[in-house]
């Protein structure tokens, strides 16, 4: 038999392996059980394999260097498919990942936004001021119903914490009535801004404080001023 007639044969051969499922391309493992390969369930379980290049050791290094998957390559209805319709389905999981960085920034911005902080209370009676007021006011009244919940930043001991605590409690009671008031809790925070009359103060002394021009001018002669006539 010569080498063309060898060839063909062992090219049979394979075919023949390949779709009866028969001898070391028959049965393979998978998690324990062993199916036909190129059967339904051996694609299905092959489908779960991720995409991409197969990290290989070659010559003491690894081929490629950086981080990629291992095991056997994919399929190449599955490398058709990831390729035909890319990239989809993982946009979507991309556009999901964003989409919650984002709800929680919201969440997270709302929070911020009803907290009562030191400078919403008095420092000795632990009372809400004027300021803390209005904005108890605009949060029982006017946050979303499912953003409507009263954080008070917990002060440097238990009984400031306790008495900020209670003066929320009351006041919102009378705002609102018992049955109606928000959900109020501690939250271990400092303030993200400063108070309007804090900022004011700093900008007047400021303007008050501000240097003289130090250009000095001095005007041209009326005559050059007309154009020398």
């Amino acid at each position: 038999m010569n080498v063309a007639a060898r060839r063909n044969l062992l090219l049979l051969l394979c075919s023949a392996a390949l779709f009866s499922g028969c001898g070391i391309l028959g049965n393979q493992s998978h998690d324990g059980r062993r199916v036909k390969r190129w059967s339904k369930e051996w694609y299905e379980m092959e489908s779960q394999v991720p995409v991409g290049t197969r990290q290989k050791e070659r010559a003491g290094q690894l081929w490629p260097p950086f981080s990629r998957p291992t095991g056997e390559e994919m399929q190449f209805s599955h490398k058709y498919h990831h390729a035909h319709y890319w990239p989809y389905p993982y946009n979507c999981e991309d556009r999901d990942f964003v989409r919650s960085l984002s709800a929680q920034q919201v969440a997270n911005g709302w929070v911020s936004h009803t907290t009562l902080y030191d400078y919403h209370f008095d420092a000795e009676t632990h009372q809400l001021n004027n300021s803390g007021n209005l904005k108890l006011r605009w949060i029982l009244e006017h946050a979303p119903e499912e953003r409507r919940m009263v954080s008070i930043q917990s002060g440097n001991s238990a009984v400031v914490s306790e008495g900020r605590m209670a003066a929320v409690r009351s006041e919102s009671i009378r705002i609102v009535g018992e049955s109606n008031i928000a959900e109020i809790a501690l939250r271990v925070t400092d303030p993200l801004g400063r108070p309007a009359m804090e900022v004011d103060g700093i900008r007047r002394a400021e303007l008050e404080s501000m240097p003289s021009p130090r250009i000095t001018y001095t005007s041209l002669p009326s005559g050059n001023a007309a154009g020398g006539e």
